[in-house]
């Protein structure tokens, strides 16, 4: 199945970054699409599913949820 890899939106000094969307992967669950497409990477927890510490989605509607 192909899945749509979100990121939610974080708050820094500056302001807000609003969530927005990774890329898509194939997987047979949303956590091994993510293993794929972040494969390699050192900013990427597969055990918690975020990105650089950001939660990670397959839709847009919750990673919108906080900031976005």
């Amino acid at each position: 199945m192909q899945y749509e890899i979100w990121s939610e939106g974080f708050a820094t000094k500056s302001g807000k970054n609003k969530a927005h969307l990774m890329g898509k992967s194939f997987g047979g669950s949303f956590q091994e699409a993510c293993d794929m497409f972040f494969k390699g990477s050192p900013l990427y927890n597969s055990a918690e599913l975020t990105h650089w510490g950001c939660k990670l989605y397959d839709n847009e509607t919750q990673a919108r949820q906080k900031f976005g």
